[in-house]
């Protein structure tokens, strides 16, 4: 079983869901990782019991057919399913989608996605029974965590791993429950909750949505933005190590890129403030010229996909959707989320570009040739110091430089053909998710080169350089290999806030 990743911290209190308001990233992380727990207002219970009356009124033999609620799913959509059937049918539904395959989802993505699809549910669109939002809440709440596999979706609703959460709740399938994997009929047991018999359309309403890909991506997303962070903070000592030149952080200069670019820039300046060096160059390699630019393009790659993200979080794109204005129930095809998987396209192409640069510079920082400090920044003649990290460097950006790639449109037909095209958004956010690791490890591996150029350097820290410097050094201090001292400063940046630490405000 994976761990959950120590980006937040535990017994994070209570997320609310009401009629007014719409979940953030942090809600979303909150949940996941610190065991929030989750809690719906009247207000949301009745605004679903209006909906669910909608849905109730087509479930007669004399009422047109609905698809999903009285009919089959997919190529049967043509089959009218009887009355008396319809509770065998959905729970038949969970079972029957439930086929992904591959490694565990993390303990994270699980509880997210539990979390992503009650947001949703609570905004009463889909027609769902209150008490089966009701059983998902109280599952996720319980601590009962279903075993869900990462494969399996082609993102036209992630039908595979929702499925596997499905299971649970009607008492098959496999969960977690503190600590011990076990049968899920016995995980509710333990957990004192009643398994739920479906009624029409809940089996759909479980599958039919994208909950997956969104928390997968969300929680990615949450961590690039402290990543983003101390992406800046490792560029800032590199910088200052290499003695670059800050004529090229004017902000007047910058500000022609935009405002994304400028905050950038000024914050280098903020951290670089009061450290003293000779500039070595009167024009620097790119990799140090254009940090605010690329940088800059990162943050607006980020605010864009946040956007995309909580669209999927925060809106119930159900099919059939319910208007209970209209007092009926409408075919659509809002599960697609192509705009969510073009954004995360988008943005691990601008971590590779971010990945690329810090590739190079920490090659800089470690050639004699550019820095003008011992080759491997070796303190002892013949020793090779650092020298050998650039190979590590240069191996996990050909990794990167794979999944950063776009996700295909997936060109395989399904259900006899209806289902001909698929988004691939489970492979865009799991990618990104992934591109997201290697970038922290080559954070690490930046401060650690930097770090070491620092002590070589001819440079005079300022308070921000010194502390974090200082900071860092004793994170290493005792780690003897380089890898060791990576993992170290790794596991450090995904627990602090790196203004926190270096008293920036």
């Amino acid at each position: 079983m994976m761990e959950l990743t120590p980006s937040i911290d535990s017994n994070q209190g209570q997320v609310i869901l009401d009629v007014n308001s719409r979940v953030t990233l942090q809600d979303l992380v909150r949940v996941a990782r610190g065991f929030a727990t989750v809690s719906a207002e009247h207000g949301v219970v009745e605004k679903i019991e209006k909906a669910r009356q909608v849905v109730d009124h087509f479930i007669n033999e004399s009422a047109p057919p609905i698809y999903g609620l009285t009919t089959g799913l997919g190529s049967l959509k043509k089959v009218r399913v009887s009355n008396e059937l319809l509770l065998d049918y959905n729970q038949a539904v969970i079972m029957d989608h439930a086929v992904a395959v591959g490694p565990e989802a993390p303990l994270d993505v699980v509880r997210g996605t539990m979390f992503a699809r009650l947001a949703a549910l609570a905004t009463g669109g889909s027609g769902v029974t209150p008490e089966t939002f009701l059983g998902l809440l109280a599952l996720l709440n319980s601590g009962v965590i279903p075993v869900v596999r990462m494969l399996g979706s082609v993102g036209e609703a992630d039908l595979a791993p929702l499925a596997d959460i499905g299971t649970v709740l009607i008492g098959k399938g496999e969960a977690w429950y503190k600590g011990t994997r076990m049968q899920g009929d016995l995980a509710l047991s333990k957990a004192g909750i009643e398994r739920l018999t479906l009624q029409p359309k809940d089996g759909l309403i479980l599958v039919g949505a994208n909950s997956f890909s969104a928390a997968v991506a969300g929680i990615a997303l949450w961590d690039i933005q402290r990543d983003a962070q101390w992406s800046e903070v490792a560029a800032t000592l590199s910088w200052a190590a290499f003695r670059a030149n800050s004529s090229t952080l004017n902000v007047d200069i910058i500000r022609q890129r935009g405002p994304e670019a400028v905050n950038v820039g000024q914050r280098l300046l903020a951290m670089l403030h009061e450290t003293k060096y000779q500039p070595q160059s009167i024009q620097d390699p790119l990799s140090f010229r254009c940090i605010p630019q690329v940088h800059g393009a990162l943050a607006g790659a980020i605010a864009r996909t946040e956007t995309a993200v909580l669209a999927e979080l925060t809106h119930s794109l159900d099919n059939p959707m319910v208007d209970v204005s209209a007092n009926h129930l409408f075919s659509n095809g809002n599960f697609d989320p192509t705009e969510m998987v073009l954004h995360c396209d988008s943005l691990r192409n601008a971590l590779y570009r971010i990945i690329v640069m810090l590739e190079r510079r920490a090659g800089k920082l470690l050639s004699s040739h550019f820095s003008g400090l011992p080759t491997g920044l070796t303190s002892a003649e013949g020793y090779s110091g650092l020298d050998i990290l650039p190979y590590t460097l240069i191996s996990l950006t050909g990794e990167a430089t794979r999944l950063a790639q776009v996700a295909a449109v997936q060109s395989g037909m399904a259900a006899e053909g209806i289902d001909d095209i698929g988004s691939s958004a489970a492979q865009s956010a799991i990618n990104l998710r992934k591109l997201e690791s290697i970038w922290r490890t080559m954070i690490a591996i930046e401060m650690v080169v930097a770090v070491r150029a620092l002590q070589l350097a001819d440079v005079k820290p300022g308070p921000f350089i010194q502390q974090i410097k200082d900071t860092l050094e004793a994170v290493i201090d005792g780690k003897e290999t380089p890898a060791e001292k990576v993992r170290a400063i790794e596991h450090f940046i995904q627990s602090n806030d790196c203004f926190q630490v270096g008293h920036l405000q």
